[in-house]
């Protein structure tokens, strides 16, 4: 609503014309209405008027520390100075089609099947795009405060984090190693995170090793967390033949080598 003797400009009737074929209403508010409403809003007002806020930084603080995360990662091996690269494609295919269709999904294997490598490859296929991603490791729930794995660099709170992305559409969290919070003997802190990022809409990828699956999944269940699973298969004899042509890989003579790299992570 306009006060007394306002008028609209022509700016702000292109912006209510937009506003409107998108189905929205504009509200205009002048002095210290915007003040009194923004008020309200702890977020909004820490974003816009607190003057030592950092919120602000926290999309490229996001971005650093996933690439940081990642690092350590390897989606390849090394060979005699060249990359060997081993077909993902399906498992990554896997990943999107659930998300697609808006279920979390649970990513099992045996240790050096690659699980974390394929969620890797994932993200290196969205990263630059408008999906807001995030990556923890089970190891980090041992904390007594949920505040403590949003940090960073910057010493943000839980409900920055939360609040800032809220209007972002599609949101990923990624809990690497997940079976590491069943070690915690109290799950508080993944219960609020589970509870309030789902209310917020994001998404939850889990890896986890096989022989914790089932307990995972009754874990996930309590807190009402659905997953799709997706489980990372050791090669197979005809890949790793594959892999020794395309590569001049002599194949090892002892069978427990054999064995081994079969899950070659």
């Amino acid at each position: 609503a306009l006060p007394i003797c306002k008028t609209i400009t022509d700016r702000q009737k292109g912006i209510e014309d937009a506003a409107k074929s998108n189905s929205m209403t504009i509200e205009w508010m002048f002095g210290d209405n915007v003040l009194d409403a923004v008020a309200k809003i702890p977020f909004a007002y820490d974003l816009f008027f607190n003057l030592h806020s950092n919120t602000f930084k926290l999309p490229s603080a996001v971005c650093k520390y996933n690439e940081r995360r990642f690092k350590n990662i390897n989606t390849h091996i090394i060979f005699n100075q060249q990359e060997v690269r081993i077909k993902r494609k399906n498992y990554v295919s896997a990943i999107i089609e659930n998300l697609a269709h808006q279920n979390n999904v649970l990513i099992v294997g045996e240790s050096g099947s690659g699980k974390s490598a394929v969620v890797k490859q994932y993200w290196e296929s969205i990263k630059d795009t408008e999906v807001v991603f995030y990556i923890l490791n089970g190891g980090q729930f041992g904390t007594g405060s949920v505040n403590d794995l949003f940090r960073l660099d910057e010493d943000f709170a839980f409900s920055s984090f939360r609040d800032f992305f809220t209007g972002a559409e599609k949101k990923i969290l990624f809990i690497d190693s997940a079976e590491k919070i069943l070690e915690q003997s109290n799950h508080l802190v993944f219960q609020i995170l589970t509870e309030e990022l789902t209310e917020k809409g994001w998404q939850f990828i889990f890896t986890c090793k096989s022989s914790s699956a089932d307990d995972m999944q009754t874990l996930l269940k309590e807190y009402s967390v659905r997953c799709s699973t997706i489980e990372i298969k050791e090669l197979k004899e005809e890949e790793l033949s594959a892999l020794e042509k395309e590569y001049q890989i002599p194949k090892p003579g002892n069978e427990k080598i054999q064995k081994q790299i079969l899950n070659p992570f």
